[in-house]
């Protein structure tokens, strides 16, 4: 890839920088985590003792929490640096393993549509998605024949530590080690291990993840029993996946089909998942998975790493079959488009310009969803941050309390990011049996018996609901 059209790919990254918070449920709580361990309270989100999430990420964006309450614009700095290494790293591999077709891949997972959608929002998808491509380099570079002495050891020990901070931006992240190490034994079995990488070294590798995952299950463990109050992980979600029955399995494969390709096909970002094998979208997504496959298993053939990795790491997302958009295959993205530029290879000369079509197709989707949806978005809510400082402070320091389904779902998140406690978003009868104490609703919401409307702010007003009288004995 000529310079050139790599600095033209960072700008297309760069002039996304923004200070709005693209806001989600899930970025409210890596926020939390980010903005309590920067201010040394410790890995805890919300109300939560023991974190929702992993703390790799978090860590990642704590520290402008030091300088600034809403550091949005220097997380996508940060967003910035990690969207580069990420670059370098993919074109890196893609040049070891494709050849002439490393420029078209690069620039086609770069300007992708679901890439550039998780690049705009404080998730982990882009750290891990980059730390994966790191590890897989760093792998490949020592399986190929590190340089001797000390850059041998500090490109072996830069592996290990990637290896080990992988599992704690996701869970997932362990299965790197495990493909490494699975890739390396299955060559000893035949008598082709690399001499660069004697069993030794495969075992530090390979544990190197295993480590990181067991220390931060202990820790886990610990917080959930040494604090009162709820405490959910994802790792103790992990002990109890919803896929021990064949129905549920053959729907997580139908899950990760829809994924994958939703990723490669332009504007099917926003499309619902695949929630039935009678999909008619399965009639393209079907035969890209199938081009994805064979691609795939011609790079398992010539011994490529990030190959290697890919079967357990989508056997994880079969196991704990969820469906999440596109966030679960997406830090497959670099494999899959490289798989899919070897299987095309009996097009012959049309392969290049089929492949220059696709970028060309993606760029022009990531940049319509940019423009008309998370811009206007991201500035509509950004105009609310004096009502929900307002809000905030109407709300007593203590209670409990709820916010109507009716509410913009980033005033929600921007409220309970603000207070830094946990609240339900729903639409469903208030007050109830369950019902909070309190609750932020449109101010053209009636009153109604047992409920007191409070402080009126802009659009909104808190609602109260009013102590029930004893009943008579």
């Amino acid at each position: 890839m000529h310079p050139r059209w790599l600095l033209a790919l960072l700008f297309l990254l760069a002039i996304q920088v923004s200070s709005d918070w693209q806001s989600t449920p899930d970025t409210v709580r890596y926020l939390s985590i980010a903005r309590n361990m920067a201010a040394g309270v410790g890995i805890t989100d919300l109300d939560n003792a023991a974190p929702y999430f992993p703390p790799g990420y978090p860590l990642l964006i704590s520290i402008p929490f030091l300088f600034s309450g809403r550091p949005f614009l220097a997380i996508s700095i940060i967003h910035v640096l990690l969207a580069a290494i990420f670059a370098v790293a993919t074109w890196s591999w893609a040049r070891r393993r494709l050849g002439c077709g490393a420029a078209l891949v690069t620039a086609f997972v770069l300007v992708n549509a679901s890439f550039l959608h998780h690049y705009r929002r404080p998730l982990s998808e882009l750290a891990f998605t980059t730390a994966g491509m790191v590890a897989v380099v760093l792998l490949e570079s020592i399986r190929s024949g590190p340089l001797p002495g000390w850059r041998g050891w500090a490109r072996m020990a830069a592996a290990a530590f990637v290896l080990a901070f992988l599992p704690l931006i996701r869970e997932a992240g362990l299965v790197f080690s495990v493909g490494f190490a699975a890739l390396s034994f299955a060559d000893a079995r035949r008598g082709r291990l690399p001499a660069t990488t004697p069993p030794r070294v495969v075992w530090a590798l390979g544990l190197a993840g295993v480590v990181s995952t067991v220390a931060f299950l202990a820790y886990d463990v610990w917080a959930a029993r040494s604090h009162s109050g709820p405490a959910a992980t994802h790792l103790i979600s992990l002990m109890k996946p919803p896929v021990w029955h064949g129905e549920w399995l053959f729907k997580a494969f139908g899950f990760r089909v829809g994924e994958i390709g939703r990723i490669i096909f332009p504007g099917a970002l926003h499309q619902t998942a695949v929630q039935s094998w009678s999909d008619v979208r399965l009639v393209v997504f079907i035969p890209i998975t199938l081009l994805v496959l064979y691609g795939w298993g011609r790079l398992l053939l010539r011994r490529d790493v990030f190959a290697a990795i890919a079967p357990f790491y989508v056997g994880m997302y079969l196991v704990w079959g969820f469906e999440a958009g596109t966030r679960y295959m997406l830090p497959l993205l670099p494999l899959i488009a490289g798989a899919i530029w070897i299987a095309l290879e009996w097009i012959g000369r049309l392969r290049r310009w089929s492949f220059a079509a696709l970028v060309a197709a993606h760029l022009a989707a990531s940049l319509w969803d940019w423009r008309t949806f998370d811009v206007p978005v991201a500035r509509s809510c950004a105009s609310e941050w004096t009502t929900v400082e307002s809000l905030a402070r109407a709300l007593p320091p203590a209670a409990t309390f709820s916010v109507d389904g009716d509410v913009p779902e980033c005033v929600w998140s921007m409220l309970v990011f603000v207070l830094d406690r946990g609240a339900l978003r729903d639409s469903g009868p208030w007050p109830a049996s369950s019902s909070t104490e309190w609750r932020v609703e449109l101010a053209s919401k009636p009153a109604r018996e047992g409920v007191e409307i409070g402080a009126r702010v802009g659009e909104y007003h808190l609602a109260r609901l009013l102590p029930q009288p004893p009943s008579p004995t």
